[in-house]
């Protein structure tokens, strides 16, 4: 292996950088905060390429916007209950609905109460997202949608807060979908019935996706990827600030070594990828299977700090542990692992065209970390320590010089 330097110290422009895309408000696509994080970005792309002879580039992707409005239950007594509008979600007024409560509201819990759900709004418990044991939101709505459901709601697990997230899943909602406090869905299962407003509007959009390119000295490359777009309702702070400013720090303490090496650093800034993955999906896509092999490694950053418990999902790539354990232990860390792929960020569209990826996550199987807040009004800057947004980083940046200068191939032992 090439000689590489792996003695990394973030520099103060990692917490400048996560301060400040937190200051753009939550980045939902189409937004002004949208906007503003990706000229940001851009910026600090194009100030390393300026100084390490990279080249900044992007990728126009129209798209299907929406923008949500207001939106809330009333009840037969009068009482307004207020609700989240899930991104996607069709408008609605004044929708007169029975209520019905499936708890976990996973499939086998719509198959269970297969003559209650047509015509019905179900309500359906938003689970802690990083465990091998939640059923994601996507599958509930699935059900729901299958069995009838006239309407859907997501119910938040944090008292007094909403829960907020997509239901478009690459394309538009097939019935209104909103989230809801878990006092606000406490009281529309006991009301029995409900009329529900969603104010939301659709029309042709345009975002694109941002990448910089530090070619090595070979045609392949090693890939960080992570996520701009985030929702309304906070900062999106942990998900996903803390993975762009990773991924721009990691990206400038890389650049200076990156020529000599033996794989070219590539940093791939998506966008919509809380609306079903559909800006990497949309990147991919555009490329030729020849680009795929070219690429060794996907190094997926998406909530990286909130918790100081870091894991990685390796996507079924076998390879891929015990060279991620090799890098952590060099730095005196402990990394779980979980190798099943799931469909939970970007890593997951390099995984189906046959590219080794991983995410790299906190507070996995950690249900009380910090990372609970996530989708709701609670994914604010103060739930990141400072220490544990640089100890992934320093992780980051560690695994791609060691697969940048190295030979390793990540594909060995995976499934066909």
């Amino acid at each position: 292996m090439t000689e590489i330097a792996t003695d990394f110290t973030c520099t103060p422009a990692l917490w400048a950088d996560f301060r400040a895309l937190c200051g753009f408000g939550g980045r939902l696509c189409g937004t002004p905060s949208e906007d503003w994080a990706r000229d940001h970005l851009a910026a600090a792309l194009a100030a390393v390429a300026r100084a390490h002879g990279g080249t900044v580039s992007t990728l126009p992707m129209d798209y299907d916007g929406w923008t949500g409005g207001a939106a809330w239950l009333d009840l037969a007594d009068g009482t307004r209950l207020a609700a989240e509008p899930l991104v996607g979600s069709p408008p609605v007024r004044d929708l007169d609905l029975a209520v019905v409560d499936l708890g976990r509201g996973g499939p086998d819990e719509a198959a269970a109460n297969a003559d209650r759900v047509p015509g019905a709004l179900v309500l359906a418990r938003h689970e802690y997202m990083f465990s091998t044991r939640t059923i994601h939101r996507s599958r509930k709505f699935a059900a729901a949608v299958e069995r009838g459901a006239a309407a859907f709601a997501m119910v938040g697990p944090e008292p007094g807060r909403a829960v907020t997230g997509g239901a478009n899943f690459g394309g538009p909602a097939r019935v209104p979908a909103v989230g809801l406090a878990p006092e606000a869905a406490a009281r529309a299962a006991a009301a029995g019935r409900a009329r529900l407003t969603v104010e939301a509007a659709t029309a042709p959009a345009r975002t694109e996706n941002l990448f910089l390119d530090l070619p090595g000295r070979s045609r392949e490359w090693v890939v960080i990827s992570a996520h701009i777009d985030g929702h309304r309702l906070a900062q999106s702070a942990m998900d996903n600030a803390t993975g762009l400013a990773a991924a721009l720090e990691a990206a400038r303490l890389l650049a200076p070594q990156v020529a000599g090496w033996r794989r070219g650093l590539r940093v791939c800034l998506y966008t919509l990828e809380e609306w079903g993955l559909m800006g990497s999906a949309h990147h991919l896509a555009t490329q030729p299977a020849d680009a795929h092999r070219a690429v060794a490694l996907d190094i997926n950053l998406d909530s990286v700090a909130g918790d100081p418990h870091l894991a990685a999902m390796t996507s079924g790539f076998p390879a891929l542990e015990p060279f991620l354990a090799g890098a952590a232990a060099g730095l005196g860390l402990e990394l779980d692992f979980h190798r099943p792929l799931l469909r939970n960020s970007d890593h997951y569209n390099y995984a189906m065209a046959g590219i080794p990826a991983f995410r790299l996550v906190a507070g996995f199987e950690r249900p009380e970390s910090g990372l609970r807040f996530v989708l709701t009004d609670g994914d604010t800057v103060d739930r990141v320590d400072r220490t544990d947004l640089e100890r992934a980083t320093r992780l980051v940046a560690t695994v791609a010089a060691r697969a940048c200068a190295g030979d390793e191939d990540f594909r060995i032992g995976a499934a066909p």
